[in-house]
């Protein structure tokens, strides 16, 4: 699957514990971060950064790769603690 760059950089979401944090890398690296994957999925948990690679990483994808792509997991829903 490409990922979705701009001006040869992609934006990307690593999940680090229980926090996301927001930032860009080169698309080579991206790119390589997916090629070697040991899983890929696409997911609605964060809008605008559909495929989920490892369960770490989320990045954007070209729209045309979303739409025949694996299939789309709805998004997580948080177990809320009482």
């Amino acid at each position: 699957m490409k990922v979705q760059s701009s001006g040869g950089m992609v934006p990307y979401l690593y999940k680090a514990g229980k926090d996301m944090v927001s930032a860009s890398m080169s698309e080579d690296v991206a790119q390589k971060i997916v090629d070697h994957s040991s899983s890929q999925e696409l997911t609605e948990e964060h809008p605008g950064y559909p495929l989920c690679v490892d369960g770490a990483f989320f990045f954007p994808v070209d729209g045309s790769e979303t739409m025949t792509g694996p299939e789309v997991k709805p998004s997580r829903k948080k177990k809320v603690k009482e």
